[in-house]
């Protein structure tokens, strides 16, 4: 059961930024609430300071803005301005974000201005003409393409359809699925991005009877430009890449490692990398620890292993691209004259039910830290709020213990671990970073009950958003990646760790050149 809260929002996140100042004006930005109340943001109020004036009033400047960015006229030259965002739901306005630095209207003049006007006040400059040609032969329903509906994806996920009764599995449905993921990374490529999660989840179904599938769920998508090297630190553990890991370079071929993981466990229902845990899983990852020794590839060609063997290298340079695997044998047999040889679905089904007990690992851990914070030492967290579903409950096998010993494990009293306060077996780093890239601080905790962490910027609490992402796994392992930095995200973060014995923090700067 979820719980919304419905209320007003949470401050701007961030400081306002300045740019494009002129002599008489200024464009303002600033990043949206971190949690808009519950419902959507109708409008942001700006308001402005005098400082060289002494004013401790804010006037508002407009309440009607609808965007994240607004042009101020009408500024007084020479001036010291300094600007704030609050922003505005149907339940109300919310506190204000943090102030701007302040701006010296003086020291920027406009150029425009300038050339508008003759070195003798007095004389005006004479009209200047240009002749205008106005297209009236093309109408813009020929320019561009105009899309009044959406379409809808009734089938499900890939791997469910898989595994349905109905369903006949054989190497040549495989290869037609394969083609069609591979079509779809290849045109999302061709458009300059990068999907960064593609895993089964995000491969869904037209529709219950057909075999044709569209990719989803771009939240993580990013555009990749020739010039600029582009690091990133989330996806899912068992699909994503070893450059991810190591916080290395990214590129196209990032996606085709993922693309190479979904075709291993499609053709075979096993996984090549999970582990019994995260860490477990990404450690696989980074050694490329995997092979075919398995029977499940018994049925299957030499051409598709070679196809996965292809891009699960882990030099991404070596990785064949989209394009190239569109050419790969495997992915050009004759489907229709195949042999239609049917391959197990008891190993995909197994698999499926150990994703989702991992799943419910996590909650359970999640309502234990809970527990924790909330300081029940000896009191027991009950599961039974959590929903399991029947076909996972039936298939325990792949799991190295039985799902009840682990919800057993999980309600163990604390007093059974020795309890320590908080502290940090691994502090932060300064880190210098350039606009536009990003940065990463890590540090590793240590104290049982689990201790709750909170991330500051400048003393003010972060939450996780595009901008910031934050990873705290069972380890202790704590790390906040900042996606892409402008000199507004210079400054101090301090990562703070407490339970019901204490509490710890420490400190690094963040500079933005």
């Amino acid at each position: 059961m979820n719980v919304t809260i419905l209320d007003r929002p949470e401050p701007p996140a961030g400081r306002p930024c300045v740019s494009d100042v002129r002599a008489t004006s200024l464009t303002l930005s600033w990043y949206g609430p971190t949690y808009d109340g519950g419902s959507t943001v109708q409008s942001y109020l700006v308001e402005q300071r005098r400082l060289d004036k002494g004013e401790e009033q804010w006037q508002p400047v407009t309440s009607t803005c609808r965007s994240t960015s607004y042009l101020l006229q009408g500024l007084e030259a020479p001036a010291r301005y300094c600007f704030r965002v609050r922003a505005r739901n149907e339940h109300g306005l919310s506190e204000p974000g943090l102030e701007s630095d302040p701006v010296d209207m003086a020291e920027s003049q406009d150029p425009k201005q300038d050339d508008d006007i003759s070195d003798d006040d007095e004389k005006v400059t004479e009209p200047y003409y240009q002749q205008v040609t106005i297209n009236t032969k093309q109408k813009v329903s020929e320019l561009f393409d105009i899309h009044e509906k959406l379409g809808t994806i009734s089938g499900g996920e890939l791997f469910e359809r898989i595994i349905a009764e109905d369903f006949e599995l054989t190497e040549r449905e495989c290869i037609k699925y394969m083609r069609q993921i591979v079509e779809g990374v290849c045109f999302v490529h061709e458009q300059g991005i990068v999907h960064l999660d593609l895993k089964p989840e995000n491969i869904m179904c037209v529709n219950k009877t057909g075999t044709s599938i569209k990719l989803i769920d771009f939240g993580l998508a990013r555009r990749l430009e020739n010039n600029k090297s582009l690091k990133v630190m989330f996806g899912t553990p068992e699909f994503v890449a070893p450059e991810v890991i190591n916080y290395e370079p990214i590129s196209y071929s990032t996606d085709m490692w993922s693309v190479g993981v979904i075709c291993y466990i499609l053709v075979s229902g096993l996984s090549p990398f999970m582990g019994d845990n995260d860490n477990e899983t990404l450690a696989n990852v980074t050694s490329v620890s995997w092979d075919f020794d398995d029977e499940a590839f018994d049925e299957i060609s030499e051409d598709g292993k070679d196809f996965i063997t292809q891009l699960l290298k882990k030099n991404s340079r070596v990785r064949p691209g989209s394009q190239q695997c569109q050419a790969h044998p495997w992915l050009q047999k004759d489907t229709d004259n195949m042999a239609a040889k049917k391959l197990s679905k008891e190993r995909m089904k197994k698999y499926l039910a150990k994703r989702k007990w991992q799943k419910t690992g996590n909650a359970v851990r999640a309502i234990g830290r809970l527990n924790s914070l909330l300081g029940v030492g000896n009191r027991k967290v009950s599961l039974s709020g959590l929903k399991i579903s029947p076909d996972a409950a039936e298939s325990p096998a792949p799991m190295d213990r039985h799902p009840e010993q682990q919800q057993q494990e999980q309600q163990q009293p604390l007093t059974e671990k020795q309890r320590c306060e908080p502290f940090f077996s691994q502090t932060m780093q300064d880190v210098l970073s350039a606009v536009g890239a990003p940065a990463k601080f890590a540090c590793k905790i240590e104290g049982y009950p689990d201790p709750e962490v909170i991330w500051y910027r400048n003393g003010q609490p972060i939450k996780e958003s595009q901008l910031y992402q934050i990873d705290y796994d069972e380890e202790g392992n704590c790390v906040l990646v900042i996606s892409a930095t402008s000199l507004c995200e210079g400054g101090k973060y301090t990562c703070k760790a407490f339970n019901v014995l204490g509490e710890a923090s420490c400190s690094a700067q963040l500079q933005v050149n």
